[in-house]
C-alpha cells in the first residue's frame, strides 16, 4: 500500500471535500439579515470552483487558487447582495493552512518562513475574517483526510492498484481529522460577530447509491471501489458533522440532497465532473450545475433553518433620571434693632428667635462660609465694624473686623458668583457703592457710582447669571436695580411705593431673585416676577421686627 501524499497544494487533489462555513452577524439585533455586512469565503477547491472557467486571473492566466467566477460563493453572493464580498478560497488548502500566514496573503505556499521578510504585512486566511463579517463560508478537510491521494490511486488502471488499498491510511486520517477541524471552527467562531451564523457544508456522494454496471465517466474505478468511496464520502460526512456539534453557534449542512440522482453515472444530469483527460485535476469536481446546487442548499438554509445562536439580551432600559434636587429657595426674617433680637422664618414655617448684636446694629445676612446657608451678621455704623457668625443662635461672633466709615450702609452679596458671600457698602455723603469680594479689613476691590441720599440698597441675583447685583427703593417709592455691578442705566425701574421695605431673594427656587416686601403690620408679601401683581406668598412675622432681611436657611 503507498502511503497517503503529503506534499505542495495542487488544484487537482482536494476533490471530495465540502465543508462550507457561512457566518451571518448581525450588527446589534438577532433579526439583521446575513447581507447586512462583509461576506468572505475560504476554504478548498470545492469554494473555489476548480473545474468551472472562467477563472480569475490576470494576462490570460488562471490565479494559482483556480478561483472561479462559477463557484458558489459568487452566486450566494449575487443572490443575497451583502454589503462586501471578498473570496479567498484556494484549490488545494488544507486545514492548517487556513490559520498559517502568508508571505503573499492568498498563494500557496502559505507557510514558507524563507520567503517572509522582515516588516512584510502577511495575512492569514483566518486574518480575513473579522467583527464586520456578516457571511462566510468555507470548505475544508479533504486534504487532511487523504483524498486527494485517494483520487489519484482510483483514477488509476486496476493492475496499477486499487483506491480501497489504503483503506487503512483514510481511516487513522479521519481519526484525527476533528483535532484539525474543531480548532479551525473554533477560530471562525470567535473571529465573526457573537450572533454570526457558522455554517459547514457535507459532501455530496460522488456516485449513484446502487454504482454497479459500467460507468465511463468514472474511468478504471470498479463498482466496488465507487461503493467505498461513497461509504468514506459518508464517513467523512460524519466526522465534520460530529466536530461541528462540538462547537457551540456552529451548523452543519448536508448537500447530498442537492446531488441526488445528479451524481457521476447517475439517473439524471451530473452535477460533478468524471474523469477528464483534458484536465485531469477538474476530475470529481462540482460543475457548474453542481455549484449552483451547493448555493441553493446554502440559501434554503438560511432561509428555514432557525441560527443556533442566542442573541444577546436586549439592553435594559436605562434607568428613571434621578429625581431634581428640590428648589434651594430662600426664607424671609427680621431684626428688631431696639432689642438686638432677631427671627427668621424657617422651610417648615416656625421661627427661629434669638438673641445677636446690640441695639442700633444693622443686620446683615449672608452665606459668610460658603456652606449654602445664610447666617447673622452685625453692621455697627458709629465704629464700621463688622460681627459675622457662620450659625443662627446666639453666641460670640466668628468674624471680626472693620469695613467702611460711620454713615455707611452695609449690603451683603455674592458679586463674583463664587458661592460666598461678602460685603459692599452704600455710601450716601458720596453717593457711590464700594465692593469687596473678600471679607476682612481691606479697600475695596472697585467702586462705582449709584444711589443718591436717602435710598434704601438691597442685593439680589435679577437675572440668574449666578452673582449678586445691587437695587435701590428709591425716596420716592421707586424700586431700581441694575443686572451688574457698574455704572450705567438701571436694568429695572417701576413705582412700588414708599411704606414698605424692601428685600429680594429666589422664592421659587429658579435661581433668580425677585421682590419681598415687609408691611407695617410686620408681614411679608413674596413675587416671583417684578410685575408687583399679586403676591405669590404671605408670611407673618411678629410687628416689633422691623428691618427684614432674606436669605437661604437650609434644609
Amino acid at each position: 500500500m503507498k502511503p497517503l501524499w503529503r506534499g505542495p497544494l495542487s488544484g487537482g487533489t482536494a476533490l471530495l471535500l465540502v465543508a462550507a462555513v457561512l457566518v451571518a452577524m448581525p450588527a446589534a439585533s438577532a433579526d439583521t439579515n446575513v447581507a447586512d455586512g462583509r461576506y468572505v469565503a475560504l476554504g478548498d477547491s470545492y469554494s473555489s470552483g476548480k473545474g468551472v472557467e472562467p477563472y480569475e486571473g490576470t494576462n490570460g492566466s488562471p490565479h494559482p487558487c483556480y478561483r472561479s467566477f462559477g463557484a458558489y460563493p459568487r452566486l450566494l453572493a449575487d443572490r443575497i447582495a451583502p454589503a462586501d464580498f471578498e473570496f479567498w478560497a484556494c484549490s488545494g488548502a488544507h486545514s492548517y493552512q487556513l490559520s498559517r500566514r502568508s508571505v503573499v496573503s492568498d498563494e500557496p505556499p502559505y507557510d514558507d518562513p524563507a520567503r517572509v521578510q522582515s516588516g512584510s504585512p502577511y495575512q492569514s486566511a483566518l486574518d480575513r475574517l473579522g467583527p464586520d463579517v456578516t457571511l462566510a463560508t468555507v470548505t475544508i478537510g479533504g486534504h487532511d483526510a487523504g483524498f486527494g491521494d485517494v483520487m489519484f490511486d482510483c483514477i488509476q488502471p486496476f493492475w496499477l492498484g486499487r483506491c480501497d488499498d489504503i483503506d487503512d491510511e483514510v481511516q487513522a486520517d479521519l481519526l484525527r481529522l476533528p483535532s484539525r477541524l474543531i480548532p479551525i471552527y473554533r477560530a471562525m467562531r470567535a473571529k465573526i460577530h457573537p450572533e454570526g451564523r457558522l455554517l459547514v457544508l457535507g459532501y455530496p456522494k460522488l456516485f449513484p447509491d446502487d454504482p454497479g454496471g459500467i460507468c465511463l465517466d468514472g474511468g478504471f474505478i470498479s463498482a466496488s471501489e465507487r461503493r467505498w468511496l461513497n461509504d468514506m464520502a459518508l464517513q467523512l460526512n460524519s466526522v465534520i458533522e460530529d466536530s461541528v456539534s462540538a462547537v457551540e453557534g456552529v451548523e452543519f449542512v448536508d448537500v447530498a440532497g442537492a446531488f441526488w440522482s445528479h451524481e457521476i453515472c447517475g439517473d439524471e444530469e451530473a452535477y460533478l465532473t468524471g474523469i477528464s483527460v483534458q484536465h485531469p485535476s477538474n476530475s470529481f469536481h462540482p460543475n457548474y450545475k453542481g455549484q449552483r446546487a451547493m448555493a441553493d442548499a446554502i440559501e434554503h438554509h438560511l432561509a428555514t433553518v432557525p441560527s443556533p445562536v442566542t442573541p444577546p439580551p436586549p439592553d435594559p432600559p436605562p434607568p428613571p433620571p434621578p429625581p431634581p434636587p428640590p428648589a434651594i429657595t430662600d426664607s424671609v426674617g427680621a431684626f428688631d434693632p431696639d432689642a438686638g433680637l432677631w427671627a427668621l422664618s424657617r422651610p417648615d414655617g416656625s421661627i427661629n428667635a434669638f438673641f445677636y448684636g446690640i441695639p442700633g446694629d444693622l443686620p446683615l445676612f449672608g452665606d459668610w462660609d460658603c456652606d449654602g446657608v445664610e447666617t447673622v451678621g452685625m453692621y455697627r455704623p458709629d465704629t464700621g465694624f463688622v460681627y459675622l457668625r457662620n450659625v443662627n443662635r446666639f453666641g460670640v461672633a466668628d468674624q471680626t473686623f472693620f469695613y467702611g466709615v460711620p454713615g455707611d450702609v452695609p449690603v451683603a452679596g455674592d458679586w463674583d458668583g463664587d458661592g460666598c458671600d461678602t460685603l459692599a457698602i452704600f455710601r450716601p455723603s458720596e453717593d457711590r457703592v464700594f465692593v469687596s469680594n473678600t471679607l476682612g479689613t481691606r479697600p475695596s476691590d472697585f467702586s462705582f457710582a449709584y444711589g443718591e441720599t436717602g435710598w434704601s440698597p438691597f442685593a439680589g441675583d435679577f437675572d440668574g447669571d449666578g452673582g449678586d447685583s445691587i437695587g435701590f427703593l428709591t425716596s420716592g417709592g421707586v424700586i431700581v436695580h441694575k443686572n451688574d455691578l457698574g455704572p450705567g442705566p438701571n436694568d429695572f425701574g417701576a413705582y412700588y411705593g414708599r411704606d414698605e421695605l424692601i428685600v429680594a431673594g429666589d422664592w421659587d427656587g429658579d435661581g433668580t431673585d425677585t421682590l419681598g416686601a415687609r408691611a407695617s403690620d410686620g408681614s411679608f408679601r413674596l413675587w416671583n416676577d417684578w410685575s408687583f401683581g399679586p403676591a405669590v406668598e404671605e408670611v407673618a412675622l411678629n410687628t416689633r421686627y422691623s428691618l427684614p432681611v432674606a436669605g437661604h436657611l437650609g434644609s
